[in-house]
């Protein structure tokens, strides 16, 4: 492929993410449920995947990461167009979350590509990933030491509603082939979000 040199290690996918956590203890792996985006109200505007993260007990630390599920087509991430890959919202006032500095990065094991620049719609020196289709690959982790604490609640949660979201948004663009000139063309700019919503217990 002209438009790109490597220069990392491991290949990536995409489409929608699946989420999944490591807890405290131990940094024992979990898995969300995957639930409609309904259940959780206008609290999932923008999330075009949703998950249940459980309920967390005061004093509980968790560090997430997030991985994409293939689709069918390959897809180029553009690191330059994913300055804000995730956010932290407090859904309930009476409930106190702590959250690390710089809490996600991406995996030193993915392998990052640089534009050559042999096509102007892509230009030069721009670093991507190259996301194959039918695979799965972590691209969002916490570092050792940095996580998400629930702190305090002062009062009850209400039943049923999520008190904190965890929402990852990528924007990504298809990668539609090379051209008879041999260039790589890439499509459209188009932007995914999940969501994981959290309980506070007491």
């Amino acid at each position: 492929m002209k438009f790109f040199t490597k220069t990392a290690s491991t290949a990536l996918s995409s489409s929608f993410m699946l989420l999944t956590a490591l807890a405290s203890v131990g940094y024992a792996q979990t898995s969300y449920e995957k639930k409609p985006c309904s259940t959780f109200g206008s609290n999932a505007s923008g999330c075009q995947n949703c998950f249940d993260g459980g309920t967390k007990a005061v004093g509980d630390v968790f560090r997430p990461n997030e991985s994409f599920e293939a689709s069918d087509k390959s897809r180029i991430y553009f690191a330059d167009e994913n300055q804000l890959v995730y956010s932290v919202k407090i859904l309930n006032s009476n409930t106190s979350w702590f959250t690390s500095y710089n809490l996600l990065n991406y995996p030193d094991s993915l392998t990052w590509y640089s534009s050559e620049g042999v096509n102007p719609d892509i230009g030069k020196g721009r670093s991507y990933l190259f996301l194959e289709p039918h695979t799965k690959i972590r691209i969002l982790e916490a570092s050792k030491g940095k996580g998400i604490k629930l702190e305090k609640v002062t009062s009850s949660s209400i039943d049923d509603v999520p008190d904190m979201r965890l929402k990852f948004t990528h924007k990504y663009r298809n990668f539609l082939g090379k051209g008879s000139n041999g260039m790589g063309s890439v499509g459209e700019l188009k932007e995914t979000g999940s969501c994981v919503f959290y309980y506070a217990g007491n």
